[in-house]
């Protein structure tokens, strides 16, 4: 088992920017496990919109995964939404920069509910998918696998991880602040325009990890091979986020 990076325990201060509207919906994320890989930055960008850029480290670029378990995901005013709540999550991400603004770019998105996809692709233009996803004990620590278990589809993440340390705010500056504390995504639509998604949350308040990637095949999602040591890793037990509309942009 290999144990990840430890985060740099000082504080960070919340640079969340703010939606142009007031929220529209809210939700709450658990059991957050975050994996990082860094990547050829020429394989990254071809995989880009032309609005976008990738975000450097150091001039490094990065993929993270992001598996979680979604749950009261409501619109404002209303109760949690029927059938398109509390479901797992795992999404594979990268990092970017619109006209020098950070931002996170979804890679592929996919969720165990077949009713919360559909919705999802219904009236956004989130890229989720439907895959099957399982997060279960073995203690002492947590397993999640993404794929497989009798479809077609092939086991994009089976990772088993177990929390180390307490959990704490990231230093403003450090690799895992840049990874981590990121308050708006750039997703496309099906019209080949661009859009701004905000959302608002505390900051994270995140553990290493010590973790055992047993299967990793991003490939077929993503196009870009990930090596099944991770570089960097971190866990949080979760957060509410307010997400603002989509903002076309341009």
């Amino acid at each position: 088992m290999t144990a990840l990076a430890a985060p740099t325990s000082a504080p960070f201060a919340n640079q969340s920017p703010r939606a142009k509207t007031p929220w529209r919906w809210s939700q709450t994320w658990r059991n957050v496990l975050f994996l990082h890989w860094e990547v050829a930055e020429k394989q990254l960008a071809e995989l880009l919109p032309t609005e976008l850029e990738p975000d450097r480290w150091r001039g490094t670029t990065w993929v993270s995964a992001v598996a979680f378990h979604l749950a009261r995901v409501q619109l404002r005013g209303l109760p949690p939404v029927p059938f398109c709540t509390d479901f797992l999550e795992l999404n594979l991400r990268t990092y970017v920069r619109y006209r020098g603004e950070p931002g996170i770019y979804f890679l592929s998105m996919h969720a165990d509910s077949r009713i919360a996809v559909a919705a999802a692709r219904t009236l956004t233009p989130l890229p989720y998918r439907y895959a099957p996803l399982s997060h279960q004990a073995q203690r002492p620590g947590w397993r999640w696998r993404c794929g497989g278990r009798g479809t077609s589809e092939p086991v994009l993440l089976d990772a088993y991880y177990e929390e180390r340390g307490a959990a704490a705010t990231l230093c403003e500056g450090s690799l895992d602040a840049w990874l981590l504390e990121r308050y708006a995504a750039f997703v496309p639509d099906r019209r080949g325009g661009l859009n701004r998604m905000v959302c608002d949350h505390a900051p994270w308040q995140v553990q290493t990890v010590a973790c055992d990637i047993a299967q990793v095949c991003a490939e077929p999602a993503i196009g870009i091979p990930l090596d099944r040591l991770a570089a960097l890793g971190h866990f949080a037990s979760g957060v509410e986020a307010r997400i603002g509309s989509f903002e076309r942009l341009g």
